[in-house]
C-alpha cells in the first residue's frame, strides 16, 4: 500500500518528455550522483556550499560540495526520502522519508544521522524555519501538518489541514506557513505560534497544487500545479488569484517546482514535460527564459549567495549546475 501510494503521487507530478527550443544560458556542469534514483528533491546550504538530494530507492542523501561540483558524502536515511531542507543556523538537515514515515536528522558538520523522528504519514514536505528553529512537516496521509522543536527533535504540535498536504513555504517574519493541499485545491494557512489553521485559500476549480514558494518582497505564493500545467501567483494575504502563469507561446506541460531566485523579481521553475528550466518574471508573470539541458527535471535548489541553480535530473541521475548571471 506504501508503495502504491508512493507510485500514485509521482505519476501526478511525472509528464511525457517532449523535446523544444530554449533561450540560451550557462551550464555550469552536470554531477553525476550514484545509488539507486529516482533524484527527488535539493536543499542547500549557502553558508557551507553544501548542496542535498534525495534519492528515493537508494534511500539516501547525498552531498555535494558546491565549490568542485563533486559528491563528496553519502548518507543513509530512512525509506524512500522525498523531501528535504536545511536550517542554516544550526546546519542541521531533515529529509522526510516517504513510506518510512520518519525524518531523518542529519548533522551536516559530520554527515551522520543524529536523530530519527517518526510517526508521520508520508511526510511528503519539509520546510525550515531557521529563525524559530522549527520545522515543519506534511504528512499526506493523515492531512496534517507537524512542527517539530529542531532544539529537542520532538513534535510540539500537529495541525489539521486540507486534503492530501504536499510542498510547504514559511513566511519567517510572521511566521506563517502556507500549505499546498494537492487533493483538494487549497492552500492552507497557519500560524505557527498559535498552531492554527488561519485562513483556506481556494485555487481555481480542478487545481491540483503540489510544491509552493514565497517572496517576502511581494508577498505572493507561486504554486506549481503539474496535472493543471501552469503556475499560479497567489496573494500571500487575501489568498486572491494574481496570475495564472502558463508559459506563453510555449506551453507548460508538466511544471514540478519552483524557487524563488532573485527577490522581488525573479523565479526559476522547471518543467518535467518539456525537459527545461524557466526563469520566470515577477513583475510581468511570464517566462522570460528557458533553458534546455535537463532529462526530466524534477526538484530545485538555489544558493542565495552564489546565485547557482541546482535540479535534481531524474532522466539521468545528475543534478544540473546552472548560473543565469
Amino acid at each position: 500500500m506504501k508503495s502504491l501510494l508512493i507510485s500514485t503521487v509521482l505519476f501526478l507530478f511525472l509528464a511525457p518528455v517532449a523535446a523544444q527550443s530554449a533561450s540560451p544560458a550557462v551550464t555550469v556542469t552536470s554531477i553525476p550522483v550514484p545509488g539507486g534514483g529516482p533524484l527527488e528533491y535539493l536543499a542547500v546550504n549557502s553558508q557551507t556550499n553544501r548542496i542535498y538530494v534525495t534519492s528515493l530507492f537508494g534511500n539516501q542523501v547525498s552531498v555535494i560540495d558546491g565549490a568542485t561540483n563533486t559528491v563528496t558524502a553519502t548518507v543513509q536515511v530512512g525509506s524512500c526520502p522525498i523531501a528535504i531542507d536545511v536550517n542554516p543556523a544550526t546546519n542541521m538537515i531533515y529529509a522526510g522519508n516517504g513510506s518510512g514515515g520518519s525524518v531523518s536528522v542529519i548533522d551536516g558538520s559530520s554527515n551522520a544521522v543524529v536523530a530519527t523522528i517518526g510517526g508521520f504519514s508520508f511526510p511528503y514536505g519539509i520546510r525550515v524555519n531557521p529563525v524559530t528553529n522549527q520545522i515543519f512537516v506534511s504528512a499526506f496521509g493523515a492531512h496534517t501538518v507537524s512542527i517539530v522543536d529542531g532544539a529537542t527533535n520532538q513534535v510540539i504540535g500537529t495541525i489539521p489541514v486540507g486534503v492530501g498536504p504536499y510542498g510547504l513555504a514559511v513566511n519567517q517574519r510572521l511566521n506563517l506557513v502556507y500549505v499546498a493541499n494537492l487533493n483538494d485545491g487549497t492552500i492552507s494557512v497557519i500560524d505557527a505560534a498559535s498552531q492554527t489553521v488561519t485562513n483556506t485559500f481556494s485555487l481555481p476549480q480542478g487545481a491540483r497544487p503540489g510544491n509552493i514558494a514565497f517572496d517576502a518582497k511581494t508577498n505572493e505564493l507561486f504554486v506549481t500545479a503539474p496535472a493543471n500545467a501552469v503556475i499560479y501567483a497567489v496573494d500571500a494575504t487575501s489568498g486572491a488569484l494574481v496570475a495564472t502563469i502558463t508559459g506563453g507561446k510555449s506551453p507548460l506541460q508538466s511544471p514540478i517546482d519552483v524557487k524563488v531566485w532573485q527577490t522581488g523579481k525573479a523565479l526559476v521553475a522547471d518543467d518535467s514535460g518539456t525537459n527545461l528550466l524557466l526563469q520566470v518574471s515577477e513583475i510581468s508573470n511570464q517566462a522570460v527564459a528557458k533553458i534546455s539541458g535537463g532529462s526530466v527535471p524534477f526538484g530545485i535548489a538555489v544558493n542565495t549567495v552564489t546565485g547557482k541553480i541546482y535540479v535534481a535530473e531524474q532522466g539521468a541521475g545528475t543534478v544540473n549546475v546552472y548560473s543565469l548571471r
